[in-house]
C-alpha cells in the first residue's frame, strides 16, 4: 500500500466534497520544504465536517480504531482510522483531528490552498503548523519545529 496514493485519493475526495480541512503532521512539514519519512496521514477538519470525513474514510477502506481523545487546551479532538493492505503488517494510519474550539478553529480558518496535482491542497500557515506541533511535543515534533522555524527565515 502506498502512502502517497492513499493520500492522493483522500485529498481528491476532501476537495470534491468541499470538506474544510488542512493537512498537518509530517506531510504538511514536507510542503514547507522539509521532506522526511512518515507513516501516516494527519488532517485537521472542521467539527461540522467530521461525519462526512468519517464516511469518506470508510469509502476509502479505513476503519475507526476506537474512542476519540482530546488534546488538552487545544480545541482538538482526534479520531484514528487505519487501513490494512494485502499483508496484515501493511497498515496505514489516518489521524483526523477535529477542530472544536480555539485555537484549532482559527488554524483551520487561516489555512491556505497550495497547488497540488491538478487541484489544490490546504495546509496551515507555517506558524500555525508550529503551534499544532507544540501540542504534542514529541521528539519528532521538536525536530519538525526546528526545520519550520529555520525555513521561516530563509529568503
Amino acid at each position: 500500500m502506498s502512502l502517497y496514493l492513499e493520500f492522493d485519493a483522500l485529498v481528491r475526495r476532501l476537495e470534491s466534497d468541499a470538506v474544510r480541512y488542512a493537512l498537518v503532521g509530517g506531510l504538511a512539514v514536507g510542503v514547507y520544504g522539509h521532506i522526511r519519512a512518515t507513516e501516516d496521514i494527519d488532517i485537521l477538519v472542521h467539527a461540522e465536517d467530521a461525519d462526512r470525513v468519517a464516511h469518506i474514510a470508510a469509502d476509502l477502506g479505513f476503519r475507526r480504531t476506537g474512542k476519540a481523545w482530546t488534546f488538552k487546551n487545544s480545541g482538538v479532538q482526534m479520531i484514528r482510522y487505519f487501513k490494512t493492505g494485502d499483508h496484515d503488517e501493511d497498515v496505514l494510519l489516518l489521524d483526523v483531528m477535529i477542530a472544536r474550539a480555539e485555537p484549532a478553529t482559527g488554524i483551520l480558518q487561516r489555512a491556505q490552498a497550495v497547488p497540488y496535482a491538478e487541484g489544490r491542497l490546504h495546509v496551515p500557515k507555517r506558524q500555525d503548523l508550529v503551534a499544532m506541533k507544540r501540542l504534542r511535543g514529541s521528539a519528532q515534533d521538536q525536530a519538525d519545529i526546528e526545520h519550520l522555524e529555520k525555513g521561516e527565515h530563509d529568503g
